[in-house]
């Protein structure tokens, strides 16, 4: 135990144990400003000027626990984007450039991301090709993904997007069949605007992306883009071709 020295009448006294000049200054039999002094004091101090009443029992106050740090963005172990990654613009353009065709490779490529990543035994291919029967699963699959709710809670209404697209695809897809021209013209206007309803899909798709840590970039152009560009391109051909062609 630490032994003081103290002041009486100018007179050093000590050394004393901390208990017992404690006591003393408890009891008032030493002033409380009564000069005191201990090995590793710079000099002699007033006792009310040291911590020398501080209890030596008392256990000392708990460490506040650290602020939780919240990250700018959600760390991810992935070495690419979650499912198909494509800027809004590029989306559009390609459906309306490809006639809808590009909304079948868009179910196909995030049907497979799903299969590469979760090891299913399914076709994506042929999941695009009768995307009908299989865009409210892969809607459904974006809605619920685990990986994606995570870092951002889905909120877009699977349902009526898929039920919205498949019956407009359908009525367009009859329109078209009509032998008139006016018919026709009808069906391909009813096709234009499909593409909007994948927009929620892939602007959620695109938000959780921009999480991500390191940012990934957009999917690049694949074979799939160009074959649906240039097959959207003969068909816009044929539809010009068409309409400039003098009447029989």
């Amino acid at each position: 135990m630490k032994e003081w020295y103290y002041a009486e009448d100018g007179q050093q006294q000590g050394p004393v144990p901390q208990d017992r000049i404690v006591e003393m200054l408890r009891s008032e039999t030493l002033a409380d400003d009564a000069l005191i002094w201990a090995e590793g004091m710079g000099a002699w101090s007033p006792a009310n000027k040291t911590d020398i009443l501080a209890d030596p029992d008392a256990s000392p106050p708990g460490i506040p626990a650290p602020e939780p740090e919240t990250p700018d963005a959600p760390e991810t172990t992935l070495t690419g984007p979650l499912f198909l990654h494509v800027s809004m613009t590029r989306l559009i353009f390609m459906s309306v450039v490809s006639m809808g065709l590009y909304q079948a490779y868009w179910i196909y490529k995030n049907w497979r991301f799903v299969k590469d990543r979760d090891g299913l035994q399914i076709q994506p291919f042929w999941r695009g090709f009768f995307g009908l029967f299989f865009i409210y699963g892969i809607f459904k699959t974006i809605r619920e993904d685990e990986q994606l709710n995570r870092i951002e809670k889905a909120t877009f209404p699977a349902g009526a997007l898929a039920v919205g697209w498949i019956v407009l695809t359908l009525l367009a897809n009859a329109l078209s069949r009509v032998d008139d021209d006016g018919i026709s013209a009808l069906g391909m206007l009813v096709a234009f605007p499909l593409f909007l309803f994948f927009i929620p899909v892939q602007d959620y798709i695109n938000r959780v992306n921009a999480k991500l840590k390191p940012l990934p970039e957009h999917t690049p152009w694949t074979t799939g883009h160009m074959v649906c560009l240039f097959i959207g391109i003969i068909f816009w051909g044929f539809v010009l071709l068409g309409v400039m062609a003098p009447p029989q």
